[in-house]
């Protein structure tokens, strides 16, 4: 991978396991491994891990957990693809569907997480996934129920799990066809639910790596990490208030804060990275945004419109609250559920093309 010494796969922390090395280990997949080696352990986890710890401790009883969940998540992305290919193609085309599919697949942003013993690739495959199924329409009891059921896998898979479970059981409570004030009481009750379990998730989970939020706001972090990759702006002195305090005091300059993490983030451009890669990288990733919103518009991705948004806002938002990491990872939760619409949008794209050039064929 021509990233691969600018992303984790060249992190010197990184190490390997399983029968060749096939397994690839950052720092927080010891700890993933040690908290899964049993059942206790793994009930002794905050639950907004369990999900993944279930998986490694299968893969403990099997003898290789390292091995065993990066063929998992190999397999599971490798379906997720071609659920993408199908159904894409389904609503604009072979072009759409192929791109669609290479978002995830082909990226290499996306897949040099496969081999990590990391939650990544599984939760993009699910943010994907309920992107899909909801595109599709939420017509029966078997939809919702398979909307739940991925809600259900996701509120228990990461610290940031209930967002993308909010997402999936509000698609559902959207479909349904109740009055619109029900709806409405449904939906604020469902946002405070998945605002308490972010709460007790980011409590049980511990803070961020190098200090807490609170630090992070006040120091104006926007990328965490160490020093040849810690990227912060100049925030207002703080005068000892708490995090709310100094938000109030100051909302212009958080409000600075968040949109710059949000940009990094979404833009996937590091200081530490050589200034070629952060051209290529920026050139992509605004083609990337171009595509999308093509995509979007078209007739074709009506559907997608209130899906993509449901899932790829609130993904990317947190990072405005938390902070930007250096390999684009966080960001990718929510850009990852743009991948149809990508799909749609490069169809749009090569057919006005095609058509221009047709066209302009026949002139001559």
């Amino acid at each position: 991978m021509a990233l691969g010494p600018l992303s984790r796969v060249g992190d010197p922390g990184a190490g390997t396991a399983g029968p060749g090395g096939l397994a690839l280990l950052a720092p927080d997949s010891v700890g993933y491994l040690a908290a899964s080696k049993t059942w206790g352990d793994v009930a002794a986890a905050p639950w907004p891990r369990w999900g993944y710890l279930v998986i490694l401790r299968l893969g403990h009883l099997l003898g290789d957990a390292p091995a065993v969940a990066v063929a998992i998540q190999v397999l599971t992305t490798v379906a997720v693809g071609v659920l993408l290919l199908r159904e894409v193609r389904e609503l604009a085309g072979p072009i759409a569907g192929a791109v669609a599919a290479a978002v995830l697949l082909v990226n290499p942003m996306t897949a040099q997480w496969l081999r990590f013993v990391l939650t990544e690739s599984l939760f993009y495959a699910l943010a994907v996934t309920v992107v899909l199924l909801a595109a599709r329409g939420i017509e029966s009891r078997a939809d919702a129920a398979a909307l739940v059921a991925v809600a259900g896998v996701a509120a228990v898979f990461r610290p940031t799990g209930p967002l993308l479970a909010g997402a999936a059981v509000a698609l559902v409570l959207r479909a349904q066809p109740w009055p619109r004030p029900v709806r409405l009481v449904t939906g604020a009750t469902l946002v405070a639910v998945v605002a308490g379990a972010l709460l007790l998730g980011s409590a049980a989970t511990g803070p961020p790596a190098e200090g807490s939020l609170g630090s992070q706001l006040r120091d104006g972090v926007v990328v965490e990490g160490t020093a040849d990759v810690r990227t912060t702006i100049a925030m207002p002195p703080a005068a000892g208030e708490d995090v709310l305090g100094y938000a109030t005091a100051h909302p212009l300059a958080v409000t600075r804060l968040a949109a710059a993490r949000v940009a990094v983030e979404v833009a996937q451009v590091r200081r530490h990275y050589p200034t070629p890669v952060n051209v290529a990288l920026g050139a992509a990733m605004l083609v990337f945004s171009v595509l999308a919103t093509l995509g979007l518009l078209d007739t074709r991705g009506r559907d997608l419109r209130v899906p993509t948004a449901a899932v790829a806002l609130p993904l990317i938002g947190v990072v405005a609250v938390t902070f930007a990491v250096p390999e684009g990872r966080y960001g990718w939760a929510g850009l990852v559920a743009v991948a149809p619409a990508v799909g749609v949008g490069t169809a749009a794209l090569w057919e006005r093309l095609a058509g221009r050039q047709r066209i302009g064929g026949t002139a001559r």
